[in-house]
């Protein structure tokens, strides 16, 4: 189950088979025709590429994801919204999507936001980071990895929705997001982290 969806696994003759249904109440389907036709499309998208075999996040191996700890999450710890000044961090704001979740994720956002400069991860940055993220919190060795596994498969899902590419709004800000998913692509796994996670 999901929010209003409902999914399920299927044997068939011919291997597995995920099924979903996509409630209407949920995507408001009947008022947005627009909805079903950005769906069918990117549903059309994802069966040509499992044609082609490319692999999709969604193979991943979840387990990996199980020792993950539970705790409040910003869910939007992005440099926009960290306040610095010379001696260092002066105060995080927009604490509006704060839940309870994985906070690992906050780790992977502010690394990857404030370390990812002109295709590179600035190692020291991210070295940095988390010596002083040590301090206060436990971050045990593949933390980092599993973080930034952890962050593509959410992000992924927003950043590349067909109408969030087209809400003039969004467009300065998504080219940045959208080159952070692309470089967690070609570094997935993030095999450079295991060192100093």
């Amino acid at each position: 189950m999901g929010w209003l969806n409902v999914k399920w696994k299927m044997a068939t003759n011919q291997g597995p088979v995920f099924v979903k249904y996509y409630h209407p109440e949920r995507y408001k389907l009947h008022s947005r025709p627009d909805r079903r036709t950005a769906i069918e499309k990117t549903l059309h998208l994802q069966h040509g590429l499992n044609k082609a075999r490319i692999p999709c996040p969604g193979a991943m191996d979840f387990q990996q994801f199980e020792s993950s700890k539970i705790g409040w999450l910003h869910w939007d710890l992005w440099v926009d919204n960290l306040l610095v000044h010379e001696r260092g961090l002066a105060g995080i704001v927009d604490f509006d999507r704060m839940m309870t979740a994985y906070p690992e994720i906050d780790v992977a956002r502010a690394i990857l936001s404030g370390a990812l400069q002109d295709g590179q991860l600035r190692m020291e940055t991210v070295q940095a980071f988390m010596s002083g993220y040590r301090e206060h919190s436990e971050a045990p060795e593949g933390v980092l990895s599993r973080a930034m596994s952890m962050l593509y498969l959410i992000e992924s899902i927003w950043w590349y929705r067909t109408e969030v590419r087209a809400e003039s709004a969004l467009r300065p800000l998504l080219g940045r997001f959208i080159e952070e998913m692309h470089w967690l692509e070609d570094h997935f796994p993030t095999e450079q982290l295991k060192g100093i996670s």
